[in-house]
């Protein structure tokens, strides 16, 4: 099997305090109420809640920091291929030829993760307010959120045209 030849990527995590600050806060406050009711022996103040109720309520924190510790955004241009992957969700897969131009915007909030807008077609975004337009040959877009713009359109225009 042939190597594809890496042209460009980038991999992103979602680090913004605003999303790690609540939870961690939410499972500091957990690790307190299960330490007093099975550890130590205390009912929180008359609480009636179950060290087994506590701990499934523990769940739904931890599950959400988990989640969002592996959530990642990868471009990568390989080859013939420009693999957009919002792991562990999804992946788009974009081909040299379905691409008409590209675009560098910068955007207001417009959300993390994988989203439809009207404006900018499908969205791939984990951090930021910059990304690269695709304008695909069918009418459709796609948003590329990215920490490098400049480095991702040139990337992406260079391998459209085969230039180094």
């Amino acid at each position: 099997m042939l190597k594809k030849e890496l042209v460009y990527q980038e991999t992103q995590k979602m680090t913004q305090a605003w999303i790690w600050l609540p939870l961690l806060a939410i499972m500091g406050t957990w690790l307190w109420a299960i330490i007093h009711v099975a550890v130590i022996g205390n009912d929180l103040n008359g609480s009636t809640i179950s060290t087994p109720a506590l701990l499934a309520l523990g769940s739904i924190p931890f599950s959400l920091l988990t989640l969002f510790y592996f959530i990642s955004l990868k471009t990568v241009l390989a080859g013939d291929v420009l693999e957009i992957q919002f792991s562990p969700f999804m992946t788009e897969r974009i081909h040299s030829s379905e691409i008409v131009r590209t675009e560098l915007i910068i955007y207001g909030f417009i959300g993390y993760g994988y989203r439809f807008s009207k404006q900018y077609g499908t969205i791939f975004n984990a951090k930021g307010n910059t990304g690269v337009l695709i304008y695909k040959n069918r009418g459709e877009k796609v948003l590329i959120g990215t920490q490098q713009p400049e480095a991702l359109q040139q990337a992406i225009q260079k391998w459209r045209t085969g230039t180094d």
